[in-house]
């Protein structure tokens, strides 16, 4: 699995490494099982060097490749920043500012859904006032190592792929303020996931008022209702803003004349893509109406290469 996930995307290094941190807590609680030990560390060593073995080939085949792309040039003076802009911006509501600006300051209404967010949350009074409020934790001490490990392993994970990208010149350049991610957010809102989810279950294991409780629930229906009604708005402001992605990809047919295919084209070319995109995107279109229909997709234009 670990050869799998590295082979599929190199950023998932993060992810073996992270599972290092498990498999060195394993080896510490079978140190005094000497065969138990070493089968484990065997299996550790395959876990992880069948990986690293995958990514050395890699870089070695990789190594004299001359292409210039900003994804994989290093540029180390604004790593820093963009570290720390990926592990802030990745916290839920860090964007709300930068959707705000985006939806042209109508975020300000999204607010009003609190008082009907505190209404549902009000409604969860009778689960908080009726429910065992003396519930105690059933963790057991023994297993607080291994929950400790699967923390730091998906912790790892995150910072590794925030890591890796920020010191990108192309993530730190487009990486303008705070909201701004890269596909590193996969990861991390993963990881963000996970530790709600083991809060709300520590929360809810231990002893608790109900006051507390429905407050808490309170403020966590409000942020759902609102970053949900964030995320419809700027999907509906998306699908206007990117109408010409449809255009273009509509006209991919052989049966769409070259004049509706050249107006395609550069309305999708008016969107302010970054260079290399446009490039690639244009001179890619181009050979592959080539060769499915046999001429050039927009007669105007003529592909590189």
């Amino acid at each position: 699995m670990a050869l799998v996930a590295v082979a599929y995307y190199e950023i998932n290094i993060g992810a073996v490494l992270g599972s290092a941190v498990i498999l060195a807590i394993g080896c510490w609680m079978r140190r005094k099982d000497h065969r138990s030990l070493v089968m484990h560390l065997t299996r550790s060593a395959i876990f992880l060097g069948v990986p690293a073995l995958l990514v050395l080939y890699g870089r070695t085949v990789n190594g004299s490749n001359t292409v210039t792309y900003g994804g994989t040039e290093i540029r180390l003076s604004g790593a820093p920043r963009a570290f720390a802009l990926g592990v802030v911006g990745s916290m839920p509501g860090a964007a709300w500012r930068l959707s705000d600006r985006q939806l042209g300051g109508r975020l300000r209404l999204v607010f009003l859904v609190f008082g009907i967010a505190t209404f549902l949350a009000l409604l969860l009074k009778w689960w908080a006032q009726t429910s065992d409020l003396r519930t105690e934790s059933t963790s057991d001490n023994r297993q607080r190592p291994g929950q400790i490990s699967v923390v730091l392993a998906v912790v790892i994970y995150a910072c590794f792929a925030i890591g890796l990208q920020a010191i990108t010149e192309k993530v730190q350049d487009e990486m303008l303020s705070l909201g701004y991610v890269y596909t590193f957010y996969a990861m991390t809102s993963c990881a963000i996931a996970l530790g709600l989810a083991v809060a709300g279950q520590t929360l809810y294991l231990r002893r608790c008022s109900a006051a507390w409780r429905i407050l808490l629930a309170a403020g966590a229906v409000s942020f759902l209702v609102i970053q949900s009604t964030v995320n419809w708005r700027l999907s509906e402001k998306m699908n206007v803003a990117y109408s010409p992605n449809v255009r273009l990809l509509n006209s991919f047919d052989g049966d769409v004349g070259s004049a509706r295919r050249c107006q395609a084209l550069d309305a999708w070319s008016a969107i302010p893509w970054p260079a290399y995109y446009r490039e690639g995107m244009t001179d890619g279109l181009d050979k592959a109406y080539r060769y499915y229909f046999g001429e050039p997709f927009c007669p105007g234009v003529a592909a590189n290469g």
